[in-house]
């Protein structure tokens, strides 16, 4: 027998989100984020918050880059901004990394270099809320994580050696060091390289998407428990009162799911899934 669907009622629920990037003492690195709607797209380094109610996609992205070539502008901004026009375009998920990389590689290259050399790398790491899916992709090491009750999952690949390493020994400390093996604006891009999957939302999920330099401030432990116990805790009051002192620009997206509330639409409406069964 083949059960195709499961009895059970799907709750009506929405998202509170809040963001912010605080400026670090060391130059060179700035980070850039985007988040909102497709009709309330916010490009930002500043504080934001938003509710999201309605079965509207969101899409919420970090990048962390570094550019050579001022007069090009940052290659972390022209990422997000590449990316948020994918997003209101409605192309499909799969292509955004490579998108948004065979754009910044053929405006960053340094042509003054007898082999092809980026003038501009960035990290880049999203979550897109597609009905009661989430999508959750990254190039670089900005870190994702999902917080369900007392389990914290990573939803990303850091491609830096040191980072790959502690995220494999589950440690509570960010491991600074090791250049990136894959990043926005490599012209030796490997799509392999890219992360990518799906899951379903569920109430109560806790989502986090954040530069390295506010993974280095807030370490994994601090960061649950803080959120465990303080409810009501956004980005913001994050990076300013739970955070060690910052080294370099430090972005974070705080993004909770939470029950619609009474005579509101959600972002996802109640469905009723029937069970049937076949021979």
């Amino acid at each position: 027998m083949r059960m195709l669907w499961k009895d059970e009622t799907v709750p009506a629920l929405r998202l509170n989100v809040t963001a912010v990037t605080l400026s670090g003492p060391r130059g060179g690195n700035d980070d850039r984020y985007v988040m909102g709607t497709k009709n309330d797209l916010r490009f930002a380094r500043a504080k934001s918050q938003m509710q999201v109610c309605g079965g509207v996609p969101f899409l919420a992205a970090v990048a962390d880059g570094v550019s050579s070539t001022p007069e090009k502008g940052e290659i972390a901004q022209f990422a997000v901004e590449r990316l948020g026009k994918l997003f209101q375009q409605g192309a499909d998920p799969h292509t955004w990394l490579q998108d948004v990389n065979r754009a910044a590689s053929s405006l960053y290259l340094d042509p003054e270099k007898s082999i092809p050399t980026p003038s501009g790398a960035t990290t880049l790491s999203l979550l897109a809320f597609m009905g009661r899916r989430v999508i959750a992709a990254n190039v670089g090491d900005s870190p994702i994580l999902r917080i369900r009750g007392e389990e914290m999952m990573p939803m990303y690949l850091p491609h830096n050696q040191y980072a790959q390493e502690s995220l494999q020994r589950e440690c509570d400390q960010w491991q600074d060091g090791g250049a990136l093996t894959n990043f926005i604006g490599n012209p030796y891009y490997s799509k392999s390289k890219e992360f990518f999957m799906e899951e379903l939302v569920q109430p109560g999920d806790i989502y986090v998407v954040c530069s390295d330099g506010a993974a280095r401030a807030v370490t994994w432990r601090r960061l649950l428990d803080c959120l465990h116990t303080r409810k009501k805790t956004t980005a913001d009051q994050l990076l300013h009162h739970y955070a060690d002192p910052l080294r370099d620009d430090s972005t974070l997206i705080l993004i909770r799911v939470l029950p619609a509330a009474n005579g509101l639409p959600g972002i996802f409406q109640p469905v009723r899934l029937v069970k049937k069964i076949m021979p």
